[in-house]
């Protein structure tokens, strides 16, 4: 699904990364935009896990999940590796708002039962909302 990129840059990748979702966002590739409408904003987050803590993150994921989608608005959730840089992390996240989104990103860097996977967490690449063009 998607293509590996050439470079270690975190820019590089991100944009690599923005680039292959609106690819398949707009082909219909993926089955969390089934549930979309018009009204639904999609959470973008590229973001890099220190390198000592790599092997802690996919304990920590599971909880982190559960939490998200307890959350007011949430629609849709999944995560995606880097091919190239292991270490770099996509989420992409469906809110039924705006609103919804941005105060479930001031919950997760408030609620104490986020902090360990944010202590883990060396450098957000790119963060960012975005609607669908109609």
């Amino acid at each position: 699904m998607f293509q590996t990129c050439q470079t270690n840059d975190p820019l590089v990748i991100a944009a690599e990364l923005r680039g292959q979702i609106i690819h398949i966002l707009n082909s219909g590739e993926s089955e969390m935009m089934e549930q979309q409408s018009q009204n639904h904003v999609v959470e973008l987050v590229i973001y890099q896990i220190k390198p000592e803590n790599k092997a802690d993150f996919p304990a920590l994921l599971p909880q982190v999940r559960k939490a998200v989608r307890q959350m007011k608005g949430f629609v849709s959730y999944k995560n995606f590796r880097a091919a190239k840089a292991e270490n770099t992390i996509m989420d992409l996240v469906v809110w039924e708002s705006l609103e919804d989104a941005k105060n479930a990103a001031k919950q997760v860097r408030e609620i104490e039962e986020f902090q360990p996977f944010m202590n883990i967490i060396e450098n957000v690449v790119s963060f960012d909302h975005y609607s669908e063009i109609v």
